[in-house]
């Protein structure tokens, strides 16, 4: 009745959402679970007369994101844990709701709701249901450090990088060790104590420690949802992070950049087809020969070779003189010593020799997708009993697609390709700071560039930092321009960060910012309450050349501190749009 692309439509749209109201407050059996799967999943691929469908992939792997080759499915069991799973976090965070207090009371009493055994003779479902996921929760569930934190060292989680999330101390057992981690910081600022982490932490655990950065802020102890960026736990966050182990493997050719196809210009439909051709799933005669051992796999067309994905999509002398009759008048027999995956490779790559330009590529793939929707179709007719097509007809009907396909993309885009803008000089009397960063491995390299008002370099410096994320290391390279502004004692200043995240949590208040960015942010928004003539704003990657490529510069020489102005190569500082000038 309907097509596949329909069929997934509806998947998503329909099949997820009615059961999701029932999987939200009680978990389904197992068993009911997979019997909604085989609906969902006969479904989806469609079935004959007589109720019985043709599957030639794994559906494992099809309930995987689009990015590593699956369709973007879920598991009903799955989904039910991810659904269900923010009754655990409500109790676990200590959420002060009527239902909590009374599950508290009966089942709690005192005990902590992760560490302690809660097994309980008698129990509810609901109970016994929420004792089910704790473990599941518990594997992203860390507090939040700050001043004065008085969040326990060995016995709750607080170090996002360890597995468990709480340190093992040195080998020697210290009956006087400390206890809190604000017994790890100095008192007189928010630093960590380095003698003291260094007399109970093995070496690897004090560096993940000190990539930790401190908020200034005397904040409540409060516990946060790791895999999610903003701490704010949701079902979606804690299905990615619970299947973790599972999307880590690909689930089909790693050799193939899943986002360009899912995010190229065209028409689902042909997507689709595109993703069955890459994962060989589509039934040519090959594919069933595998499967059935039928007697024919000649090919529909040229009736000389085995029909498979390889020879009908790029082999076959028929679908070659399509391509070199068209308008491209393209000669696909140079590929023919590729595999099908390799040309989709080339297709999609950006590969100037093959194309001069992006409109070109685009158009081009847009056509040879169009081409392959149509050979498929012309295919199956032939399989049925139709005649077989004339090239002149195929080649007409494919660049009357393509055409049509083309214009409308061509109207869609119309006007959305802005020029960015070039980087200006400040006002007189006004400094302007560009600041940028590089991540790797967990350290982070800043690249803070002074100019003044003619747009003359005249301060140039870079810091080393631990830390855990990247948008960390842009909020530290912001945070680095702050001290040196003030060592300088310069009040009138413009800070510019192509970091749109950092720049929109320093400016806005907002009080969501990254979880592992916050400390820095918050020491930021310290800064420009001491000085608030310092402006903050964002800037695009091509106008921040200069602070970009001297970041990036310091990274390869693990460079740290201030560089003298006669020492700066101008060939490693660039900017679009304005002549770079060093003001010795």
């Amino acid at each position: 009745m309907f097509v596949c692309t329909s069929r997934t439509i509806l998947v998503k749209a329909i099949a997820h959402a009615i059961p999701s109201y029932a999987m939200s407050s009680s978990l389904f059996t197992v068993k009911s679970c997979n019997q909604i799967d085989a609906i969902i999943r006969k479904f989806w691929w469609g079935t004959n007369a007589n109720g019985n469908a043709l599957m030639l992939k794994c559906w494992d792997s099809i309930c995987s994101p689009k990015c590593i080759g699956g369709m973007g499915f879920r598991r009903m069991r799955d989904l039910n844990l991810a659904l269900f799973s923010k009754f655990v976090w409500q109790v676990s965070s200590g959420n002060n709701k009527l239902w909590i207090n009374i599950i508290k009371n009966k089942y709690l009493r005192g005990k902590n709701y992760f560490s302690d055994n809660l097994s309980h003779n008698n129990a509810s479902w609901f109970w016994t249901d929420l004792s089910f996921c704790r473990s599941h929760v518990k594997n992203g569930a860390i507090f939040c450090i700050n001043r004065g934190s008085d969040v326990m060292i060995w016995n709750e989680p607080w170090i996002p990088t360890i597995p468990g999330f709480i340190p093992v101390g040195n080998a020697c057992y210290n009956p006087n060790r400390p206890q809190f981690v604000k017994d790890l910081m100095f008192d007189r600022n928010c630093d960590w104590n380095l003698d003291i982490l260094n007399s109970h932490f093995p070496q690897e655990t004090v560096k993940e420690i000190l990539s930790i950065h401190i908020s200034p802020e005397d904040r409540p102890k409060k516990l946060l949802w790791s895999p999610s960026k903003s701490e704010i736990f949701s079902t979606r966050s804690f299905y990615l992070h619970s299947q973790s182990s599972r999307f880590n493997v690909p689930a089909v050719n790693p050799c193939f950049k899943w986002k360009t196809l899912w995010n190229a210009k065209f028409h689902n439909r042909y997507k689709l087809l595109l993703w069955k051709l890459i994962h060989n799933i589509l039934p040519c005669k090959a594919r069933l020969n595998l499967l059935f051992a039928t007697a024919d796999t000649s090919c529909y067309f040229c009736n000389h070779h085995t029909e498979s994905v390889d020879h009908l999509f790029l082999k076959c002398p028929f679908i070659q003189q399509i391509w070199f009759c068209s308008f491209w008048q393209f000669n696909a027999s140079i590929f023919s010593h590729l595999s099908f995956i390799d040309w989709i490779n080339i297709l999609f790559d950006n590969n100037k020799l093959l194309f001069p330009n992006l409109s070109v590529k685009a158009e081009f793939t847009l056509f040879t997708v169009i081409m392959y929707d149509t050979i498929w179709f012309a295919r199956n007719k032939l399989a049925h009993g139709s005649l077989a097509p004339s090239i002149q007809e195929l080649v007409v009907t494919i660049s009357r697609e393509a055409r049509s396909h083309w214009l409308s993309m061509a109207q869609t885009n119309r006007g959305l390709d802005l020029p960015a803008k070039p980087w200006k000089p400040p006002d007189p009397n006004w400094t302007k700071v560009n600041v940028d960063a590089t991540f790797k491995d967990g350290i982070a390299h800043s690249g803070v560039v002074f100019r003044n008002c003619n747009g003359s370099i005249f301060h140039i410096a870079s810091h080393k930092h631990l830390c855990q994320d990247p948008v960390s290391a842009e909020s530290l390279a912001i945070l680095d321009a702050c001290k040196e502004l003030e060592s300088a004692n310069i009040s009138y200043a413009i800070i510019e960060s192509d970091c749109i995240n950092a720049i929109s949590f320093i400016t806005t208040g907002s009080a969501n910012c990254f979880w592992s960015a916050c400390p820095i942010i918050d020491k930021i928004r310290c800064f420009k309450i001491a000085w608030p003539s310092f402006v903050f704003a964002y800037i695009s990657r091509k106008a921040n050349g200069a602070a970009h490529a001297f970041a990036h510069w310091a990274a390869n020489c693990n460079f740290d501190g201030v560089l003298p102005l006669n020492l700066i190569l101008i060939s490693v500082l660039c900017d679009s749009g304005y002549p770079l000038v060093v003001d010795f």
